[in-house]
Formats: C-alpha cells, structure tokens, sequence
C-alpha cells in the first residue's frame, strides 16, 4: 500500500496511536486530484495494527521494576543585582520643623527645657540670617508644652537645621522633633 505524501502525517498518527492502543479519528478521506474523466479512486484502507512489543526478559523476583529517569526542568536565569543602585528617596516636602516639649503630669522636666531653650537660640539665630519666613511658639497645656514651628524657604536650610535640632535634642526625653508642616494657630490667622 503507498502512503501518498500529503497523507503521510495522518497514517503515521493512526500507526502510533494503534501501537499504545489509542483510538484517533479516522483520517480524512483523500480528495481527488485526476481529472473528472476518469473514475473515482477508492480510498486506502487503514494500516493493520502494530504488533504488541514484546516484552524484554523479566527482572528476576524481588527486584525492584525499573525507575524512569526523571526529566530535567530548566531552571530560570539567575536574578542578578541591578548594577546601579537606586537613588535615595527624595528628602521631606515639607520646610517646615516642628520642635514640641510635653510633660509627664508634673511640667516640662528640666532637660527637655534646656534643650528647647537652644533649640529655640539656635532658630532665633536662622531668623537673623533671614533663613526663615517664618517662627512661631504655641503654649499647649497648663504644665508648660511648647510647639516650635520654623518654616524655611530653602529645603538644604531646613535639612542642615532638622540635622542641628536633632543633634542638640540627642537622648533628651519628651522633646518631639519632626519634618511636618506647621499647623497655623488662631493667632497666627489674619
């Protein structure tokens, strides 16, 4: 029987799937390609079924069946660390520094109002120089919290001044100093 060369791809799944004992369509049934004249050709049969494999010799009892050899998967390419470091986040928006004493129930301990007294020399200083467009103070409480609010009109002053404040507030308790934009107190309004 000869396999014509379009159909080749059909018998050879019908002759694989016979030999594993997969059933498959039937392939398509071929197309005429001689001229009407003639008489119709009949189509070919379809192949016999392989013959089963016959079995290799038989491990001897007791032995463990044959392993198959497991397949290798391809790993993804390892991740390499990118070259160039990522820039540092952008400092605060805010130029605004606020520097708040708080008590413990019995007034603004002895520490913390010396370091807000040279917190306070030191803004008073930057408002000489004209660093500042702004400095207000805000009594909070009865016990004597305070709220320092400087604000800047250069964002490298205010960081240089936040650097100087931290350094002179430096393990002192109940001293809060923070980047945050002032909050405008009722006499600060117009």
């Amino acid at each position: 029987m000869a396999i014509r060369p379009r159909h080749w791809k059909a018998w050879l799944l019908a002759a694989c799937a016979a030999g594993c004992g997969a059933q498959t369509p039937e392939p398509p049934a071929p197309v005429a390609t001689q001229a009407p004249a003639q008489a119709p050709v009949a189509a070919p049969e379809p192949p016999a079924p392989a013959p089963a494999p016959t079995p290799a010799a038989e491990p001897p009892t007791g032995a463990a069946p044959p392993q198959p050899k497991p397949v290798p998967v391809p790993l993804p390419p390892p991740q390499t660390p990118d070259p160039k470091p990522k820039p540092a986040a952008p400092p605060a928006p805010y130029l605004d520094i606020s520097i708040t004493t708080l008590s413990k129930g019995r007034g603004v301990p002895e520490p913390t109002r010396e370091a807000y007294q040279r917190v306070r020399a030191l803004m008073d200083h930057k408002q000489r120089e004209q660093q500042l467009s702004g400095l207000s103070v805000r009594r909070m409480g009865l016990e004597g919290e305070t709220r320092l609010c400087a604000r800047f009109s250069d964002a490298a002053q205010a960081r240089e001044a936040l650097a100087e404040i931290r350094e002179l507030t430096a393990g002192v308790e109940l001293i809060a100093v923070e980047s945050t934009p002032c909050i405008p107190s009722k006499e600060d309004a117009p």
